[in-house]
């Protein structure tokens, strides 16, 4: 869980700044527009940046395919074997 993968670093990245404009707005109960601007931005890009990581490990578990013919047999044949399953 706690390797670093880009996907849970950046994960934990808009966590934080998503934590950061929290505090700043519970801390003070307003925020200053060249702050919010800041923190808006920063949170954009690393939403951005998360997205850009995570979707296609997203796609790949949503997605529906079932293996051909083909490919089951060179499964089976290469992964079996071992006990891979």
């Amino acid at each position: 869980f706690l390797s670093p993968n880009t996907t849970w670093l950046r994960l934990c990245n808009v966590i934080g700044r998503l934590l950061i404009l929290s505090s700043d707005y519970i801390q003070y109960d307003h925020i200053s527009p060249e702050e919010w601007v800041f923190h808006a931005s920063m949170l954009a890009v690393s939403t951005h940046m998360f997205l850009r990581s995570a979707g296609p490990l997203i796609s790949a578990i949503f997605s529906i395919t079932a293996l051909s013919v083909r490919d089951r047999r060179a499964y089976s044949l290469l992964f079996e074997a071992v006990g891979l399953s």
